[in-house]
């Protein structure tokens, strides 16, 4: 495990126990933190337990086990941007760093829920180490959840001891765990919002959205999540009935999908997520919905979690969210794939994904034919980014703003790279790290340091509750609204406020997405 510097010993009193934390400068980090009973054994498809208690200081001074997967990154080494360190499925603990731990600091939280495509990534990784963004006067908390076959398969039509949306329940626990203890490492209970990136951001906007979660949060970020990352119990079950037929079992009985080896769950995770990838048959029948090309591991809806859409429950929520994405999300699959890029295989397969919505590639064509590109760029990368975050974060936006609740959107142009803006270069703004591998790999460390202070400002103004202001508090950040869709850009100069960015290409993708 991956062991913090030395420094001073802290201890905090939790509803379970004593924490034995560290003091590196102004932080205190506490690593490792149960929040849940391992899920293992009879516990690996159940609902996340409350933790058992412990005698003494217990030591919370080295991650704990990031949730079982397998690294589905290309051939440039891009593994090394995130380090996820052991895995096993004891997984479910959290992280937390906080200047102080006196109980009546109220400060408030920030909750990150990481992403990875519902099957890798950790909490503990070093992208989303909390010290620099504590600094700030808040208190950070990452956590781990149960992920792919073991988090996001509902295998309740298969058996009934089965439960879905486990993955997502995790996080729920983490949440509750948090407001419950948050007080004894100087934490608002009341003042927590969660965010996210990717599928994390997708998860954020659950928690702000699901009936289970209403009020105990007090508002959302979701960075390039996407509303449309849910399916219905139907694939979720096609899905799971696939798992089944990988395993080494000769009858499927609950008993031995208890114990059957994680390594094998695991294999036939990557075998079904293969054939969504790689576009069979069977891939394109889980894949039929209109993000799920992504991962066929996806929250499940008509459940007691999501009763219906996540674009209904959002506008019922009444919530506060910040969204939005980066102007070239999808360069990100150049960086993960260079040595092997089929970009004709790619086109194939944005074509195949676009027909499904009712959208000809001749329509793409023209509406992307003026677009602005950099070195590296195509326009497909930027139809595809449209399709998979930036609309859905349009979507997300109206639907808070349509049901009264406060929304505010953005558009990262900078900070840039070889890939241009692309997918996960928000996060080193956000958690102010421009010196990591993910910034060699993909960005331009200069241009990153400088969008730093650009990014957390309003960042850190939604979290502690009030209405972002951009360019270090000299101009308001208007709220989304469907008439005008307000959308904060950042660019090499700063922020400035677009209407209705990018209008001909939104108003192509959403009037299909209506007519579906």
């Amino acid at each position: 495990m991956n062991e913090v510097d030395p420094g001073r010993r802290v201890v905090a009193r939790t509803e379970q126990g004593c924490l034995e934390g560290l003091e590196v400068g102004s932080v205190v980090s506490f690593l490792g933190v149960p929040y849940a009973k391992p899920p293992i054994g009879n516990l690996r498809f159940a609902l996340p337990a409350r933790p058992e208690n412990w005698e003494g200081d217990r030591p919370a001074v080295t991650y704990g086990f990031s949730a079982p997967q397998e690294q589905h990154y290309g051939e440039i080494g891009f593994a090394e941007c995130t380090r996820h360190g052991p895995a096993a499925e004891d997984c479910l603990t959290l992280n937390v760093w906080t200047p102080t731990i006196e109980s009546d600091a109220k400060l408030p939280v920030f909750v990150w829920i990481h992403g990875g495509a519902f099957v890798d990534g950790t909490g503990s990784d070093s992208l989303y180490a909390g010290d620099r963004l504590a600094q700030h006067g808040v208190v950070v908390v990452t956590i781990n959840y149960r992920l792919g076959a073991l988090g996001f398969v509902d295998f309740s039509s298969w058996f009934y001891e089965g439960r879905p949306n486990l993955g997502i329940e995790d996080q729920f626990a983490a949440l509750k765990w948090v407001q419950a203890n948050i007080a004894a490492f100087g934490g608002d209970p009341d003042a927590i919002t969660v965010g996210g990136e990717s599928v994390g951001g997708t998860c954020a906007q659950i928690a702000l959205a699901s009936p289970r979660m209403r009020g105990a949060i007090r508002g959302a970020i979701s960075q390039s999540g996407t509303v449309y990352q849910t399916v219905p119990p139907t694939v979720s079950s096609r899905v799971a009935d696939e798992i089944l037929k990988r395993l080494p079992m000769r009858e499927r009985r609950w008993e031995d999908l208890l114990h059957v080896p994680v390594a094998n769950l695991i294999s036939a995770q990557s075998a079904v997520l293969g054939e969504v990838w790689s576009g069979t048959s069977l891939g394109q029948d889980i894949a039929g919905d209109f993000c799920a090309q992504l991962t066929p591991f996806n929250p499940v809806t008509d459940t007691d979690l999501l009763p219906r859409s996540l674009e209904t429950l959002l506008t019922e929520s009444g919530g506060r969210i910040l969204v939005g994405t980066n102007e070239n999300e999808c360069g990100i699959y150049r960086a993960i794939a260079v040595e092997s890029w089929n970009e004709q295989w790619m086109l194939a397969n944005a074509e195949r994904s676009w027909r499904q919505r009712h959208i000809q590639p001749f329509d793409i064509a023209d509406a992307y034919e003026n677009v602005s590109l950099g070195p590296n760029e195509d326009s497909w990368e930027r139809a595809e980014t449209d399709r998979y975050f930036r609309i859905p974060s349009v979507v997300t936006a109206s639907a808070v703003a349509r049901g009264g609740g406060s929304a505010y959107m953005y558009e990262l142009r900078k900070p840039s790279g070889p890939y241009g803006c692309c997918h996960m270069l928000d996060i080193p703004c956000f958690f102010g790290k421009a010196d990591g591998d993910l910034v060699r790999i993909l960005g331009e460390r200069e241009s990153v340091e400088s969008s730093i202070n650009m990014v957390q400002s309003p960042w850190l103004d939604f979290i502690e509750g009030r209405a972002p202001h951009l360019n270090l508090g000299l101009m308001k950040w208007p709220a989304y609204d469907e008439a005008t869709r307000s959308t904060a850009v950042l660019e090499r100069t700063g922020w400035r406020v677009e209407e209705d960015p990018h209008s001909e290409r939104t108003d192509l993708w959403l009037t299909n997405l209506e007519a579906t």
